[in-house]
């Protein structure tokens, strides 16, 4: 691996223990801006203000609290909050293996790490990743690497372990979708479907998506820096399409010009839909 791990741990489980590296699977990139003065230009700096009183207060000085009722707190001081929080270590401890198929890891998967064998662990790696992959399970551990106990799986991920850092229940969010039985008829359906036909390729290649933001904003940076004049251009059409037909005909318009880009195979989606409309007519 050509990435610089972030961090180090054990994984355990039984009488087994298996060194490990930690890699960042994705990091997000992004454009920051200061607050300045505006007369000065200089970085502005933020105080802390009692919220009642308006006297400034020290950080060092603060205590922590947590609020039991409106305005009213129970305060805490550090060797309480580290007690509370036990010890932390960086050994992930597995609790059982579970059936692959039967977690969420769209809707339960907090952040994703790759797992790689640090020193004297390769063959015991290698052992784990093998047997996961041939009983198809994943592995659910606890982690407590800093200031909160982690909720984590380790799955295979093609020769490779990583570990999903896991939202715990209770930090999930419900969802009912309000036009779930709205009525759609057949002539927007299949506009729709004809659309997505012609805008659909083989195969998904993220190398073809950037973030035209940050691009922008680099290139604005370096024309201000060199003095030059920058203009900027209203993108937008100036116009929002409330009708839903119209819309679906504009786009299908649209899409029907010469693209460079391969499309998918319109039988094989024809008969997927085809397959779709018999499936819900049988139901």
């Amino acid at each position: 691996m050509g990435q610089r791990a972030n961090g180090s741990g054990v994984i355990s489980f039984g009488l087994v223990s298996i060194p490990f590296k930690l890699y960042t699977s994705a990091s997000a990139e992004s454009v920051r801006f200061n607050m300045l003065c505006p007369k000065t230009k200089n970085p502005v700096k933020q105080r802390l203000i009692d919220g009642v009183t308006k006297e400034d207060v020290i950080r060092s000085e603060t205590i922590k609290g947590y609020e039991v009722t409106k305005g009213q707190y129970v305060t805490f001081t550090e060797e309480e909050i580290k007690a509370l929080q036990g010890q932390k270590t960086n050994c992930v401890d597995i609790q059982e293996f579970v059936p692959e198929e039967t977690v969420d890891f769209y809707r339960g998967t907090e952040k994703v790490y790759f797992l790689g064998p640090d020193k004297g662990g390769d063959k015991a790696y290698q052992v784990l990743l093998k047997a996961l992959k041939e009983t198809e399970r994943v592995a659910v551990a606890k982690w407590f690497p800093r200031n909160k106990e982690h909720l984590v799986m380790i799955r295979v991920h093609g020769d490779d372990l990583v570990m999903h850092q896991m939202y715990y229940k209770n930090e999930l969010r419900g969802f009912e979708n309000p036009c779930a039985n709205m009525e759609i008829r057949d002539v927007e359906l299949n506009m729709a479907c004809q659309l997505i036909e012609q805008l659909s390729i083989d195969a998904f290649d993220i190398s073809k998506y950037h973030d035209d933001f940050v691009k922008r904003v680099t290139e604005a940076v370096d024309a201000k820096s060199a003095g030059r004049e920058i203009v900027f251009t209203d993108t937008s059409d100036g116009k929002d399409v409330l009708d839903l037909f119209a819309s679906l005909k504009a786009s299908l318009e649209k899409a029907s010009e010469p693209t460079t880009s391969k499309p998918a195979s319109k039988k094989k989606t024809a008969k997927k839909r085809t397959a779709k409309k018999t499936a819900r007519k049988a139901s």
